[in-house]
C-alpha cells in the first residue's frame, strides 16, 4: 500500500495528460503518477525530467537504464526496481549486467564512449 494516497481522478489538464500517458504505457494509472498529481507543478517537473531523460541522444538506452537501476538499487525503491527490471528486459539488458550493479568493481565494463564534442583534442585546442 502506498504511504501517500494519490489522486483517483485527474483534476487538472496536466494530471489528465499524465494519467492518459500512464494508461497508454502501463495499461493503468500508476501510483507515482497519482501521487505526483497532488501538486501540478511537481507533476510537470517530474514529467519534463522523464521526457528529457528519454530524449537524451548521447547515451544508449541500455546504459541509461543501467544508470536508473543503479540509483533505484541505491535508494532502495521497490517500485523503481520492479518496473525497471521489466524495462531492462525490453531493452536487452542481461541479468548478469543487472547483478553486476551491486559490485562497484564491475562498473568499468560500462564505460561510455567519449562524444565528439567532448573529445580531449577539442578541449585542448
Amino acid at each position: 500500500m502506498a504511504r501517500i494516497e494519490g489522486m483517483s481522478r485527474s483534476r487538472t489538464l496536466v494530471a489528465r495528460l499524465a494519467f492518459f500517458l500512464s494508461r497508454r504505457s502501463y495499461g493503468r494509472v500508476i501510483t507515482p503518477a497519482r501521487v505526483y498529481a497532488l501538486d501540478s507543478r511537481l507533476l510537470l517537473a517530474i514529467g519534463l525530467m522523464e521526457e528529457v531523460q528519454e530524449w537524451a541522444k548521447q547515451t544508449r538506452a541500455p546504459v541509461k537504464q543501467l544508470a536508473r537501476m543503479l540509483v533505484a538499487w541505491r535508494v532502495g525503491c521497490p517500485w523503481c526496481l520492479d518496473f525497471g527490471t521489466r524495462t531492462s528486459e525490453k531493452l536487452g539488458v542481461t541479468d548478469e549486467q543487472l547483478r553486476a550493479l551491486s559490485r562497484p568493481t564491475s562498473w568499468t565494463s560500462y564505460r561510455l564512449p567519449i562524444s565528439r564534442r567532448c573529445s580531449p583534442r577539442r578541449i585542448a585546442s
